[in-house]
């Protein structure tokens, strides 16, 4: 009898302690103009992970430790929100509303290192073409378009994609 009683202590006292350890919950809707954004990228870089938000905007985090991190959520077309979050050992809901990014529509970043930065971010000298230098140097293809900013230069041995000059 002694045995049992101290077994379903045993067990009672070990829910206790993992119920007490239990990780929160983040969760939240991602909106634009009162429409949900779908597929935005929303990230928690501290914790090394991510996700997406779904057709309906919405996203969900489980197993979070508590602490205060950084959310990061981005989307195609629309202005990055960086904002300071605690997590608690309550669930979390936070929604968000993001903004159109006009300026970031139509440029593209070629970068001379490893990993993807953004224009902003970038340890080095970065220029911006838009379509404008294509027209004015009457450009066929991209790659004779560059060949008209500094630094940059055609890097097929084999053939060139300038057309011959001799």
């Amino acid at each position: 009898m002694m045995k049992t009683i101290f077994t379903y202590l045993f067990y009672l006292i070990s829910l206790t302690i993992a119920m007490g350890q239990e990780k929160s919950v983040l969760e939240g809707k991602i909106s634009h103009e009162n429409e949900p954004v779908i597929g935005a990228t929303v990230q928690i870089p501290e914790l090394n992970t991510g996700t997406t938000s779904d057709e309906n905007g919405i996203y969900r985090f489980t197993n979070l430790p508590a602490g205060r991190y950084e959310l990061v959520v981005s989307a195609m077309g629309l202005k990055t929100i960086k904002q300071q979050i605690e997590i608690t050992d309550r669930p979390v809901t936070l929604d968000l509303k993001m903004r159109e990014d006009v300026l970031g529509l139509d440029e593209v970043v070629i970068t001379g290192t490893r990993y993807e930065r953004s224009r902003k971010e970038a340890p080095v000298v970065v220029s911006v073409v838009d379509k404008g230098l294509f027209n004015s140097t009457q450009s066929f293809n991209m790659a004779e378009g560059l060949v008209f900013q500094p630094g940059l230069r055609d890097q097929l041995p084999e053939r060139s994609l300038l057309p011959d000059t001799h």
